[in-house]
């Protein structure tokens, strides 16, 4: 091989190195020593005009969006069997609160084959390793999958996804109950510095969308990027609704 060829060869590799670069996330860094408060969660939420079709914000009778902030105890008091020891955990493995936002179909009568539900999840750990920690199960924290809620009986199989953000991951939980329909949700989750970023598509077994996921993802990350650069507010001028 000639020198010239060697070259080419070589710049060749330095240029797929930086595309590389840039599909795994454009070298964005994302704020890690904001205080707690500064990281506005239920602003990351995805918003109203970016739910996948057919699907709307879940409301309350007085046609509200029902949203949830839920902080150690009260994650603790409404899933755990024993919530003194779950809260304890959680606050062990560093995680501080969670923000979900839930979407439901628009036609509540539509039984044709597809997701049930969505829920998006944004969650802010004490420090960035803790939420790196907790995308992934570990001999320490078995129940680690991006920080939501999984059963101790649930089959979990992660499958690969485009990178978004600092890190991301999928899974398929799968939930057998008896005599019941077997789930499965479809989890397509995110890091951005210290928060976790989960888009949970739920139905029955055979109805799982990775794709459908995977777009859903991307339109939060959309969105987390607009709020850590102040363009939240903007982007919901353009897009009433």
């Amino acid at each position: 091989m000639d020198r010239r060829m060697k070259v080419r060869l070589a710049l060749g590799f330095v240029a797929s190195l930086a595309l590389l670069t840039i599909a795994c996330g454009e070298g964005r860094e994302y704020p890690a020593n904001l205080d707690d408060d500064k990281y506005d969660l239920a602003a990351m939420a995805l918003p109203d005009d970016q739910a996948p079709l057919g699907m709307e914000a879940y409301t309350d009778e007085n046609g509200e969006p029902t949203e949830v902030d839920f902080s150690n105890k009260q994650w603790a008091e409404a899933f755990a069997d024993d919530p003194e020891v779950e809260a304890n955990r959680l606050d062990a493995i560093g995680r501080l609160t969670a923000h979900l936002k839930f979407f439901v179909r628009s036609d509540p009568y539509d039984r044709q084959a597809g997701p049930r539900f969505f829920i998006t999840q944004s969650t802010l750990y004490t420090e960035t390793k803790a939420a790196a920690e907790d995308m992934r199960a570990s001999a320490s924290n078995s129940k680690a999958s991006c920080g939501v809620l999984i059963g101790g009986d649930d089959d979990v199989r992660e499958f690969a996804v485009p990178h978004m953000g600092d890190e991301s991951a999928g899974y398929l939980v799968t939930t057998r109950s008896g005599q019941s329909p077997t789930t499965v949700d479809t989890i397509v989750c995110f890091r951005t510095g210290r928060i976790l970023h989960a888009v949970v598509q739920s139905g029955l077994e055979g109805s799982e969308d990775i794709a459908l996921s995977v777009r859903v993802a991307r339109r939060m990350l959309n969105r987390v990027n607009d709020v850590f650069d102040g363009k939240a507010e903007d982007a919901e001028n353009q897009n009433p609704g």
